[in-house]
């Protein structure tokens, strides 16, 4: 299969002028959802509880938003965009990356488009109400300009890894404390130390407010955001990672608390394991590589078949009404040495687990929800366990060795740049 890598030229007469330097970053923020939708009376939709709920929100807990980071080291380059959203429809996905690609001049394989998957935003995926063409076009007008502010605003910068351990979580599928508990810190500041972003990383599904809640919120997510800005002061910016059978939880047990109190104490567990993890921070030499591939799949669920194309929201880019056969996108992003899997859906911790140890002698990460938003991610050979709520979006038995495979081969293109590189 052809690997597909871009190189991003240089964005500006600035840059392409000065002299070379470290790296070259730049940050952009702005708001999904605002209040002036409401006050027009506009129907948003919130996702993610059951099928077709129709929740329509009634009004604005926390700004919920689209936030960009531009990140280059003046030969390759990625724009990465979180979207404070459950999912977003391959339609969706495809049409912000296209305008992303127009207005900015990036190659729209080089932005990696993502969500954090709170249950209580706007519904960009098409399940739970349908989004209409005016608000279509204000997600995507609003996303280019988050993304135009990153590359704008991009100048010299230095980069920080932090890691820890001590995210907290319930394992539904294996009714444990098992999960990846790494927290990821990655903060970007000028070369004089004034703060760009910091963007951060665990997996853990954000789902303290249950589907009574009708506020539009980013969940515990807000409350992670908030604390690492208010101690580090710095803008922060949220990944989701190995989240496909993690659930809110501090003591590794079920949760039946569903308020925003308790997603504030559970959010600001996270931060707290953010700023440790930035507390003992090492510096990343320039090096950015990144490789990705389309993954060509057969669904053979024909529940997800029955039901996306039957809301005929572009959730799925079908090329007809009897095609069972879509594509999505993988890909790998190095950063001096640490090695970032992005994934188009929900990895459970087992498969997680696999993928990262692919890469035992790196510091590694999954990002979760990229490029695509294609439900559970399950290792094949654990696909049809007893009780297992996650097969009921898996779109096949496959998905996981298909995705394996690909981490392979993108790997191998990837990282051996790397290593030639940097050694």
């Amino acid at each position: 299969m052809k690997i597909n890598r871009t190189i991003l030229l240089t964005l500006s007469l600035t840059i392409m002028t000065s002299p070379c330097w470290a790296w070259v970053a730049g940050f952009g923020s702005e708001a999904l959802v605002t209040r002036q939708d409401l006050a027009d009376k506009q129907t948003l939709y919130l996702a993610g509880y059951g099928l077709l709920g129709n929740r329509e929100a009634n009004g604005i807990h926390d700004d919920v938003f689209a936030r960009s980071l531009y990140l280059s080291d003046d030969k390759n380059a990625v724009l990465i965009i979180s979207l404070d959203a459950v999912g977003f429809s391959q339609t969706l996905g495809k049409r912000v990356r296209g305008a992303l690609s127009e207005a900015l001049l990036i190659p729209e394989a080089n932005i990696l488009l993502t969500a954090t998957h709170t249950h209580s935003s706007i519904d960009l995926l098409g399940l739970w109400g349908s989004l209409e063409k005016e608000q279509a076009d204000a997600i995507t007008e609003r996303v280019v300009t988050s993304g135009r502010s990153a590359v704008s605003s991009a100048r010299p910068a230095n980069l920080m890894l932090g890691l820890s351990h001590q995210g907290k979580g319930y394992n539904r599928r294996l009714k444990s404390n098992e999960i990846i508990p790494q927290v990821l810190s990655l903060n970007i500041t000028e070369t004089n130390g004034k703060p760009i972003a910091l963007l951060f990383s665990f997996g853990s599904h954000p789902v303290v407010l249950d589907k009574n809640n009708l506020e539009i919120t980013s969940d515990w997510v807000n409350f992670s955001r908030s604390q690492i800005e208010k101690e580090l002061g710095t803008k922060a910016m949220f990944i989701n990672g190995s989240l496909g059978d993690v659930l809110p939880s501090l003591d590794g047990k079920p949760s039946d608390v569903r308020t925003f109190e308790f997603a504030r104490e559970y959010g600001n567990s996270i931060a707290q394991a953010v700023i440790q993890a930035n507390s003992e921070s090492r510096a990343l030499n320039s090096h950015l590589a990144y490789c990705s591939e389309a993954l060509p799949l057969k669904v053979d669920n024909f529940k997800v078949i029955a039901l996306t194309k039957a809301v005929n929201n572009g959730t799925i880019d079908w090329t007809s009404l009897t095609d069972t056969s879509l594509s999505t996108t993988t890909s790998v992003l190095i950063i001096d040495k640490l090695v970032l899997m992005s994934v188009p859906g929900e990895p459970v911790t087992q498969l997680s687990q696999q993928l990262m140890a692919k890469v035992p002698n790196h510091d590694r990460a999954i990002f979760s929800l990229t490029h695509d938003s294609l439900g559970y991610l399950i290792p094949e050979e654990d696909v049809g366990r007893e009780g297992g709520y996650e097969e009921v979006f898996n779109l096949n038995k496959r998905f996981g060795t298909d995705l394996s495979k690909s981490m392979d081969r993108l790997l191998k293109q990837c990282l051996g740049q790397s290593l030639i590189t940097t050694n």
